[in-house]
């Protein structure tokens, strides 16, 4: 093989290699609970709008999360590399992880959504993963994510949402190791288990400010990874495409 035909192999190698990094890799999962606890803080307003249409409590809960694994933020590995934080405050990229939640079957106001006039200030977004099967040692595994979103509009009225819920799991290897590609199913079935939601809304509603909250027990989870192509590579692979093709073309003349 001459050195034109290594070249061309080289660049079509490079770009098959390119078209496969290219495509991200998105956890996607879904919980289900009971509500045990609610609230819904009139400020002692008579006007007040309620926030909940009906007391929640005990009312069925389900929910459903995704995260990138192409945006998540830089993990933070604990001393004795049993625990990961995945944290960010970045809200240039505020989808990286969402979470959701639907209360008796009604899909409560999640920082997917933006009030028309507002503009997203603040946002944090973590997911906690532990992974305690060490020799020796009784294993105790957890897995968390939390997600607050904060908007305000020009009239200085803030609205902001707070999801968040978290397992803990003493008896079952569930987490394997601190990545987050993940793939496991949870169901609370012993005792000393846990598995708490909570869901707080603040905003306001009809000319007149609210603030509501739920917390929730949470008894399944699933986590499943899903691969999703994307759209445009980015600007390190068109110039590392340029730079290949440069390099197949010097080499042509050589020959």
């Amino acid at each position: 093989m001459n050195l034109n035909s290594a070249a061309k192999s080289l660049m079509v190698l490079f770009l098959s290699c390119i078209s496969v990094c290219s495509e991200a890799i998105l956890i996607q999962g879904t919980f289900e609970g009971v509500v045990i606890n609610a609230g819904d803080d009139s400020y002692e307003d008579s006007t007040y709008v309620n926030y909940w249409n009906e007391n929640p409590i005990d009312t069925r809960v389900s929910g459903r999360f995704q995260y990138d694994t192409d945006l998540a933020p830089e993990v933070n590995v604990g001393w004795r590399k049993t625990n990961a934080s995945y944290f960010s405050r970045d809200i240039s990229q505020p989808r990286w992880l969402t979470l959701e939640y639907f209360i008796d079957g009604r899909r409560v106001k999640s920082s997917l959504d933006h009030t028309e006039g507002f503009t997203l200030v603040e946002t944090s977004k973590g997911l906690g993963l532990a992974d305690t099967d060490q020799p020796f040692e009784r294993p105790v595994d957890s897995f968390s994510l939390v997600d607050l979103h904060v908007t305000r509009n020009n009239g200085g009225i803030i609205e902001s949402t707070h999801s968040s819920f978290g397992i803990v799991e003493p008896n079952i290897d569930i987490v394997k190791g601190l990545g987050l590609t993940q793939n496991f199913s949870w169901n609370r079935a012993y005792a000393g288990e846990w598995g708490q939601g909570t869901y707080e809304v603040i905003g306001e509603k009809n000319g007149r400010s609210y603030r509501a909250w739920a917390t929730m027990n949470i008894f399944s989870v699933t986590v499943s990874p899903q691969r999703a192509s994307v759209p445009e590579p980015s600007s390190f692979y068109l110039l590392a495409i340029a730079l290949v093709g440069l390099l197949a073309r010097k080499l042509g003349r050589t020959l």
